[in-house]
């Protein structure tokens, strides 16, 4: 990476924040106004898109000029900028929807394309105008496939900006190296790669952030190991993964291709300087240094009359490095490159220069890295000794061949190579985890999902809910499985509701046949009663039986719950009140006090009951009763029918040494009392309505009936009509004496 100036940094920030800054503004906004919200989805898309779109231009215009910048040594003029113009396409995808971001990259892109002016750095217009259409692309893709067309987390942002800069060096290197040469491609990747990742990665990243504390969302969830869902832990596990995967094939590529790098300068420099040897040998116009030295004060044309220029004349290495050749005794250079010939007033001042031969490098067998004249060179010397003969003389000849090359283009392939190498992983190990992780979750997450609904609903009791998730065999068999096993437990449940019913008939059987089903009829009263129970086995229970000639006794009671233990329970408090009162000549408040302690005992379960006990004097029409906390009975005729007032006492079952009231009430002739539970005036409707006792007056008071019986049936006619097909949520019982009076 290039150290740019303090201006070049400034303008990377903004073109980093601008973006980030009018997306969370127009974010806010839109999120406000109704009328924009009320638009066509495609308007607001496109308007969205060509904002962002323009976004991008002004980063094209208004980024650092890579004509500013001399990457390679090799200056060159280029014609565009470089800062964040494919972070616009980005944000406007992740964050307003997928199409407004294919529109911001598509316009920018076009517009790019046709409208910047053309010049020397087309190549690098044309990866600019493909990478900023396929930024858009991507973000319509991740959002629709990956997110789920929502929003994503900060952190997916800054990987996504980091992978399309990623792809953007890439198209750059493939494109120019078909224009001009590597050296120059690798140098703007070298000047522009790290500041766009930054720039690009954290603009989005940025977005997501300030997004998410405008919408008070949390930015790290921290999730317990058991709450994870299994796309989470994919996400993290796998990402972890390539992150190891990443470092260790960039630190075996970098080690890998260090080593051959600095063989291959070795060799190089051994083998131009071996070429020096063989040349020397073969060239008899090579003369002695001395020979001309002292002759002519112009070394440079000293040297080339002589021929000597001759043995480096094929000793370019690479772009930059030569091969020099030295006087060993004079340590005076005695040959230059063929180039530098081309060009004698350039280099005039390296003949004669100095150059000692301790200070290049005492072992010939690696190159090693020295300062020449302001430049770091490779180099690696070679003594050349050899004996020659001209004019007729034998000479002695002593040089030295020192090979040099410069670290930047010696280095050159090494960082070509590392960084492509590096680009492609990341893409490729990115590709990778993005494929299996969509296929993750919409092959296997996804049908995860689909069987959990069909569970909830079957847990719910819909048994009839079906499992058909068969996008391969593993979930088909899966649902087979759970199918049979959803079958199988329908069989069993019936063959229970089955044994169920069956008991529960006999015990329905057995309750009725505790309650007594023959109602009198006398000159004196008409009795009627009904039970209709919400379950098969009610906790309602009702009674009457003659005391003596002249009392009748009467009763409605409602035992805490539903079902066999409520039935169990009535049947108790049932028994116990006939057998006292039959057996005792006592009051019925005492009776009552002494069932209450009776029921108190041992009620581990907790039940109570709710209950009105009556004794009708048949000849005076004087009702003596105790009220235990229920319905309020209604008393007289039709259509003069009103709720009694009494105390409300405690119920039976819960307060041991309760105290019971005894209260009187006289009925006149053709009076009648109509006892009842709260299944009647607590019957709901569909629309979740309350029959109430307001309609349970009415009801009885509109009644044109004769006898106790007309007028229950008229009651349970309503009620069944008002419920009109609801389920019945409580027993109704009912219960209705007529004093006819003493004839």
């Amino acid at each position: 990476m290039a150290i740019l100036s303090w201006q070049s940094y400034l303008t990377l920030l903004a073109c980093c924040l601008s973006p980030a800054i009018i997306a969370i503004i127009l974010h806010y906004f839109l999120k406000r106004w109704k009328w924009f919200n009320s638009l066509n989805y495609w308007i607001r898309q496109v308007s969205i898109g060509l904002i962002f779109s323009g976004l991008a231009l002004c980063s094209f215009y208004f980024g650092v000029e890579y004509s500013t910048i001399d990457p390679s040594g090799l200056y060159k003029d280029v014609v565009g900028n470089f800062g964040s113009a494919n972070a616009s396409p980005l944000i406007a995808g992740l964050v307003f929807g997928g199409p407004s971001g294919f529109i911001a990259g598509f316009a920018a892109g076009i517009y790019r394309l046709v409208i910047y002016p053309f010049g020397s750095g087309d190549y690098l217009r044309a990866a600019e105008c493909i990478t900023v259409l396929a930024s858009g692309g991507l973000a319509w893709l991740l959002r629709a496939t990956l997110f789920d067309n929502k929003k994503p987390r900060w952190f997916y942002g800054l990987i996504i900006g980091m992978l399309i800069e990623t792809f953007h060096m890439l198209l750059i290197f493939t494109v120019s190296i078909a224009q001009v040469d590597s050296v120059y491609a690798y140098g703007i990747i070298r000047v522009c790669d790290i500041p766009c990742f930054v720039t690009v990665g954290l603009s989005v990243a940025l977005t997501l952030i300030g997004i998410s504390l405008l919408e008070k969302e949390k930015l790290i969830n921290k999730v317990k190991g058991g709450d994870k869902r299994i796309a989470t832990k994919i996400q993290r596990w796998m990402g972890l993964t390539f992150v190891i995967a990443i470092i260790v094939t960039f630190s075996f590529t970098y080690w890998g291709n260090y080593q051959k790098t600095a063989y291959d300068i070795s060799q190089n420099l051994n083998n131009a300087n071996y070429d020096a040897r063989v040349k020397i040998q073969c060239d008899e116009n090579v003369k002695v240094f001395s020979d001309f030295v002292d002759s002519s004060k112009d070394y440079l044309k000293a040297a080339k009359d002589s021929g000597t220029y001759q043995v480096c004349k094929y000793q370019r290495i690479g772009k930059m490095g030569y091969t020099v050749l030295l006087d060993y005794d004079s340590k005076r250079i005695v040959s230059i490159p063929y180039e530098t010939l081309e060009k004698p007033t350039t280099y005039d001042n390296k003949i004669g220069v100095e150059f000692p031969v301790d200070t290049i490098y005492p072992d010939s067998k690696t190159a090693h890295l020295r300062e020449v004249e302001g430049v770091m060179y490779y180099l690696k010397w070679e003594e050349i000794k050899l004996n020659k003969t001209y004019d007729g003389k034998s000479h002695e000849l002593h040089y030295i061949a020192v090979a040099l090359i410069s670290r930047s283009e010696a280095r050159l392939e090494l960082g070509i190579v590392v960084r492509l190498t590096s680009y492609l992983e990341l893409l490729v190990l990115i590709g990778i985890f993005a494929v299996i992780y969509i296929f993750i979750k919409k092959v296997v997450v996804k049908n995860v999902y689909k069987i959990n609904d069909s569970l909830d609903k079957i847990t719910g009791g819909n048994l009839n809910t079906k499992v058909n998730v068969r996008s391969n065999k593993e979930f088909s068999d899966l649902s087979d499985d759970i199918n049979q096993t959803v079958d199988s437990l329908k069989h069993f449940i019936d063959e229970a509701n089955k044994r169920i019913d069956d008991e529960l008939k006999y015990a329905k059987e057995i309750q009725q046949s505790a309650l007594p089903l023959t109602f009198p009829t006398t000159n004196l009263y008409d009795l009627h009663a009904c039970m209709h129970t919400a379950k098969q086995v009610g906790g309602d229970f009702y009674d009457f039986f003659n005391i003596d000639k002249k009392h009748v006794f009467i009763s409605m009671a409602d035992v805490s719950g539903k079902g066999i233990p409520a039935a169990m329970f009535m049947m108790r408090a049932k028994t116990l009140v006939k057998s006292l009162i039959e057996a005792n000549e006592l009051k019925l408040d005492h009776v009552i006090n002494m069932v209450n302690e009776e029921l108190n005992k041992d009620n581990k379960t907790g039940m109570f009951v709710t209950a009105w006990f009556g004794i009708l004097n048949t000849e005076t029409g004087v009702v003596e009763f105790v009220n235990c906390g229920h319905c309020n009975p209604l008393v007289g005729k039709s259509p003069r029918f009103n709720y009694l007032k009494m105390e409300k006492n405690c119920v039976l079952g819960v307060i041991p040494n309760m105290k019971y009231k005894l209260e009187k009430v006289t009925l006149k002739s053709n009076d009648s009392i109509i006892l009842y539970t709260d299944g009647v005036t607590e019957a709901t409707s569909k629309n979740k309505k309350l029959f109430g006792e307001a309609k349970l007056k009415e009801v009885v008071n509109k009644a044109k009936t004769i006898t106790s019986k007309e007028l229950l049936d008229v009651i349970h006619k309503e009620v069944d009509k008002f419920q009109h097909g609801a389920e019945q949520a409580d027993d109704i019982t009912m219960l209705m004496i007529k004093f006819k009076g003493k004839k």
